[in-house]
């Protein structure tokens, strides 16, 4: 696997790459390949910030040496082939840091334990006979717009949109999002939906939790029209599993009406890569700050 990678690394002109070893066996390997390589103790001067995340955490403290030194970085393991060099073009991966931003807050948390906890996300198949849609909505200075997509119980897209909304806020263009998709499953004679969103607010109004707002109650009366007389799911998911409907609404600033797609290749690339990672169920990781446990947060 090692010769694999570093052999596609020179196939395809990639000049400026350095392997960090972990232990002398990689270190001769490379030499003898005449690779560049770096020997790195995985426990010599890492502060409390850089030994948090277990074993798994150890790419992470050595990327973290080079972006203090002012380099930007893709990180790469070797277990991945390289088909053409990804600097001579925009790429889709790409690592990067705010060095003056970096060294202001360091000083303010390098004496400070994080309690960090890495939760595993995923995008869940819906159960049999069902089928699934996620929707999102997104506002930049007053524009809106939504995007959804509708996928079978194996992950498979049927249907995805983008819709320019114009004027709005982010909420009702949360609300129209979702609405358009359970319109459009209504109009295919589905019966045994789930729909999916990362907008609380939206799920809970459906859901006859929380109190609608009133600039929302027309399209929450009317999506709780749709739900009820269907026997629709509506439930709410984290950023994290909704990624691909995201993308689709952040491309619809850029279109002026609706925007359809009935085949999968037609999508955006990005978008089909998403929905790929869904269906194989890879997981998307969500940090979450964890209160230390030695302190007492309420009164007694």
């Amino acid at each position: 696997m090692l010769e694999v990678w570093f052999n596609s690394i020179k196939k395809v002109g990639i000049p400026n790459y350095l392997v960090v070893a972990l232990d002398d066996a990689i270190v001769e390997f490379y030499k003898e390949n005449d690779v560049p390589v770096y020997k790195r103790d995985p426990d010599e001067n890492v502060d409390f910030i850089g030994k948090s995340g277990g074993n798994h955490a150890v790419k992470f403290r050595i990327l973290r040496e080079f972006l203090q030194l002012g380099y930007g970085v893709l990180l790469s393991d070797v277990d991945i082939v390289y088909l053409q060099n990804p600097f001579d073009h925009d790429s889709d991966v790409e690592s990067m840091s705010d060095d003056s931003l970096w060294w202001k807050v360091y000083p303010s948390i390098k004496n400070k334990k994080l309690d960090i906890k890495l939760n595993r996300i995923k995008w869940l198949k819906p159960p049999r006979n069902f089928i699934k849609l996620n929707s999102d909505g997104s506002c930049v200075q007053g524009s809106c717009g939504g995007g959804g997509l509708i996928k079978d119980n194996q992950g498979n897209m049927m249907f995805a949109y983008s819709l320019g909304l114009g004027q709005g806020t982010s909420n009702m263009a949360e609300a129209r999002a979702l609405l358009y998709g359970l319109k459009w499953c209504v109009s295919r004679g589905y019966d045994r939906v789930w729909g999916e969103t990362d907008s609380l607010l939206l799920v809970k109004c459906i859901n006859g939790e929380w109190r609608t707002p009133w600039r929302l109650d027309k399209l929450i009366q009317e999506a709780q029209q749709i739900v009820e007389s269907h026997g629709f799911i509506i439930s709410h998911c984290f950023r994290e599993a909704n990624k691909p409907a995201d993308i689709l609404a952040s491309r619809s600033y850029s279109v002026d009406a609706i925007h359809e797609f009935n085949s999968f290749s037609d999508l955006p690339r990005e978008v089909r890569g998403l929905i790929n990672t869904d269906r194989w169920e890879l997981p998307s990781f969500r940090m979450q700050q964890v209160k230390p446990s030695n302190f007492i947060y309420e009164p007694p």
